[in-house]
C-alpha cells in the first residue's frame, strides 16, 4: 500500500511571503506616521516653551524697571499716602506728563532732571503697565507680554511699602498664560430631512 505525503506547492509559500511583506509595509507606514506626529508635537512644544521663556525674560526685565521706578517714587515721597498717589499717577499716565505728575504728587519739582524723574526709565504707554487701587486700598500693577498669536503672559504685582522688615517694593501676585483666541463653538445640529444648510 502506497503512502501519499502532502506536498505544498509554491503557491502557499508565495502567499505567506506576500502576507509577511504586507505586514512589514504596514508596520513601516505606522512607524513613519507616528514618528512624524511625534516630531510635529515636539516642534510645537519647543516653540511654545521658547515663546514662554522669551516672554518671561521680557517680563523680568520690565519688573526690574518697575522696581527702579517704585524706588525713585518712594525716595521722593514725603509719606506713604503721597507714595501711593504718585504710583497711581505714574503708571496711569505716559511720557513726560507722567514724570511731572509723579513729581507733583510726591512733593518734588516737576523740572527735575532725568536722574530724579521716576518716569525716566519706563514708559507706561509703550510697556503697557497699568495701576489700579483695590477695595482694601492696596495698589496693583499689571502688564502683559505676547507669547504667540493666540496666547500671552499676564503678570500682576502688588505694590508694597518698604520698611526695615520688608525692603521690597512689590510682590508678584499673578503670573499666568492666557489664551487670547476666541472660541466659536459649533451650535448647529443637522437633523434628518433638514435641507436648510
Amino acid at each position: 500500500m502506497k503512502k501519499h505525503s502532502a506536498h505544498f506547492g509554491y503557491g502557499v509559500s508565495l502567499i505567506l511571503l506576500i502576507f509577511v511583506t504586507l505586514c512589514l509595509v504596514a508596520l513601516c507606514v505606522l512607524s513613519f506616521i507616528t514618528a512624524r506626529a511625534d516630531s510635529r508635537l515636539s516642534s510645537e512644544i519647543e516653540e511654545r516653551t521658547s515663546a514662554y521663556w522669551t516672554a518671561s525674560n521680557l517680563a523680568t526685565e520690565k519688573l526690574a524697571k518697575i522696581d527702579s521706578v517704585l524706588a525713585d517714587v518712594f525716595a521722593s515721597s514725603a509719606s506713604e499716602e503721597a507714595y501711593r498717589s504718585a504710583v497711581l499717577l505714574r503708571f496711569n499716565s505716559s511720557g513726560e506728563d507722567s514724570g511731572k505728575s509723579a513729581d507733583a504728587a510726591s512733593g518734588g519739582s516737576p523740572d527735575a532732571d532725568s536722574g530724579g524723574n521716576p518716569g525716566a526709565d519706563i514708559d507706561t504707554a509703550e510697556d503697557g503697565v497699568t495701576a489700579v487701587q483695590n477695595a482694601d486700598g492696596s495698589l496693583q500693577l499689571s502688564f502683559k507680554e505676547t507669547m504667540t498669536d493666540t496666547s500671552e503672559l499676564e503678570i500682576s504685582v502688588k505694590v508694597l511699602t518698604p520698611d526695615t522688615v520688608n525692603p521690597w517694593y512689590y510682590e508678584i501676585s499673578g503670573w499666568r498664560t492666557v489664551n487670547t483666541s476666541q472660541w466659536n463653538p459649533d451650535t448647529e445640529m443637522p437633523l434628518l430631512g433638514d435641507t436648510s444648510s
